[in-house]
């Protein structure tokens, strides 16, 4: 009988679906942005370990992975949302 009681009050308070708060909404944000930021960083990474040896092209800036990052999303598709 408790629970019931309980029950009827998180519902009427409209808490009965606490996944759907706000902290749970940006969570998925502020995974892309910090994806976003963090890829770059393992292409430099990457690239700078890889193709001056290879193909003795010069070593990339963090800033000129970024680019080579959205180039890559436009060109391949990207993220698809829905």
């Amino acid at each position: 009988m408790g629970h019931d009681v309980l029950d009827t009050y998180i519902y009427r308070q409209g808490n009965f679906n606490w996944m759907h708060g706000t902290p749970f909404l940006l969570m998925p944000i502020l995974f892309f942005i910090g994806l976003l930021f963090l890829m770059p960083f393992l292409l430099r990474w990457l690239w700078n370990m890889t193709m001056p040896r290879i193909f003795n092209l010069p070593e990339i800036t963090y800033w000129e992975a970024f680019r080579l990052i959205l180039i890559m999303g436009i060109l391949f598709g990207g993220v698809k949302i829905g």
